[in-house]
């Protein structure tokens, strides 16, 4: 159930020979596909969320080693290296991170709600007493499964140079 769709526009940019599946759940809320790493894999590709704009660049090799978050201006930027299999044609989009200074790997998916598995949770100490866990209510992802969901007190997470502190 996998389609080549010869010619897909985006905007004033065109991609040729892009496969989709076809089939499976709509995602809801009247869409009707999703775009993948293989199409926002094709360059870089800059969420700017806050202005609901998402940018698919592709820049020229003279601006390797160039700062290209223009939007950061003179502000220092956190970069953070990928993890990802060697040979992989569309390797998953991951990178270590600490909680409570334990390193996990993480795993970036723009469609999702952050959340950290039970096993994950329980290896890093942060549940070692399960009566720190606060219902949360069901956790579900594209696909008909859910699973309950909890919170439980965070003292800290570390993505790059970023740190989040005392959080849930």
């Amino acid at each position: 159930r996998v389609t080549r769709v010869e010619r897909l526009g985006l905007q004033n940019a065109e991609l040729k020979n892009v496969d989709f599946l076809v089939g499976g759940n709509e995602p809801g809320a009247g869409t009707m596909g999703l775009l993948g790493r293989n199409v926002l894999g094709t360059g870089d590709t800059e969420y700017d969320l806050g202005n609901g704009i998402v940018r698919l660049m592709r820049p020229s090799a003279d601006c390797r080693g160039a700062n290209l978050a223009y939007w950061a201006g003179a502000a220092p930027v956190v970069e953070v290296p990928l993890v990802s299999r060697w040979g992989e044609k569309a390797p998953e989009i991951k990178a270590k991170a600490s909680i409570n200074g334990k390193t996990v790997n993480v795993l970036f998916d723009t469609g999702a709600i952050s959340i950290v598995s039970r096993n994950a949770a329980k290896r890093v100490g942060l549940i070692d007493d399960e009566k720190v866990m606060t219902p949360a209510g069901t956790v579900f992802g594209v696909g008909r499964g859910e699973l309950p969901s909890w919170t439980v007190p965070v003292d800290s997470f570390e993505l790059g140079a970023e740190r989040i502190t005392n959080s849930r």
